[in-house]
């Protein structure tokens, strides 16, 4: 893209062989590392999950040691991690969401809410707050890819309603899942019983006052130069 082109339209997929379906149509077909542009459109790709919710240890040091006296872990924040073996494309990712060159988002990732869930990370993980339009599309046909576009619409107020479910579902799941699995680890180790239902109660209610929280976006990332290529910005 050269860099007096503004008013670009970024979309995101969730792996390299889609994008580059939907790039071919669009006719983004200049290639860079990581995406492809062209025609008003820079289309790249997740490869997978490139972000996730930290894992207890990175909230807390503590919380690495299952011990009883510790539950129930209920964080207060949920601070995102950006993979460690996909970092790079994430940065590239980055840099093209939150470029000023780019005007809004087309979430494109797989419609459903694994899909959701992919895309919300690294938005928020990116620090990038445009419009965005969701891309509902099960089949990669130039026909269909092109039906899609014509009906994408920007989302209301950000995000749709399934993928605000996508994030709290995900984190609700975590406050119930991994509390049982330490009662079950642990209570096995000691050779106690009924140690789950000991606690169930009581995690349940935590859960549910829990679940309306959203991910913190991550703090590190800081408005970046918007010159050059998208490689070195």
């Amino acid at each position: 893209m050269e860099s007096g082109e503004s008013r670009t339209i970024a979309i995101l997929a969730e792996k390299p062989s889609v994008a580059q379906d939907i790039a071919r149509v669009l006719g983004a077909n200049t290639r860079g590392k990581g995406y492809l542009q062209g025609n008003g459109y820079v289309v790249t790709w997740a490869i997978g999950h490139l972000v996730s919710l930290a894992q207890p240890h990175e909230i807390k040091p503590e919380w690495r040691l299952w011990r009883f006296d510790h539950l129930p872990i209920l964080p207060t924040e949920w601070p995102l991690v950006v993979y460690e073996r996909t970092k790079d494309q994430f940065e590239v990712v980055r840099k093209i969401l939150t470029s000023s060159r780019v005007s809004r988002i087309v979430c494109a990732t797989d419609a459903g809410r694994e899909g959701e869930l992919i895309f919300r990370y690294i938005y928020e993980a990116a620090g990038c707050r445009k419009p965005v339009s969701r891309l509902w599309i099960s089949s990669l046909t130039p026909d269909a890819i092109r039906t899609g576009f014509e009906r994408a619409r920007p989302s209301a107020g950000g995000f749709p309603l399934f993928g605000s479910l996508a994030v709290t579902g995900t984190a609700e799941e975590w406050d119930r899942d991994l509390p049982a699995t330490l009662v079950n680890f642990v209570g096995a180790h000691l050779g106690l019983k009924n140690t789950l239902d000991r606690v169930k109660e009581e995690n349940g209610r935590s859960c549910q006052s829990s679940a309306g929280r959203s991910p913190d976006k991550s703090q590190d990332e800081k408005t970046r130069s918007e010159s050059g290529s998208w490689e070195t910005r």
